[in-house]
């Protein structure tokens, strides 16, 4: 990979990082609605799980990204 392709890869996975935060917040809003409407929220829960759950695979794989960066840079 190139100092340009890994570049361009943080990018993509901080807007996917900004995404998936944006989704977790309206997950929990509706899980917070349900809640209050007396609904059924467990499968809202666990789709908020997964998502929360996905974000931290997403930090994991920009902070690999982030590394290779760093690699690249001092040319190794």
């Amino acid at each position: 990979m190139t100092l340009e392709t890994e570049s361009l890869a943080l990018v993509r996975a901080d807007r996917d990082i900004d995404s998936g935060k944006a989704r977790i917040e309206r997950q929990r809003a509706l899980v917070v609605h349900m809640r209050t409407n007396g609904r059924d929220t467990k499968a809202a829960l666990a789709l908020l799980g997964t998502l929360e759950d996905t974000l931290v695979v997403m930090l994991r794989f920009r902070s690999l990204l982030v590394s290779r960066l760093a690699q690249l840079k001092r040319g190794v």
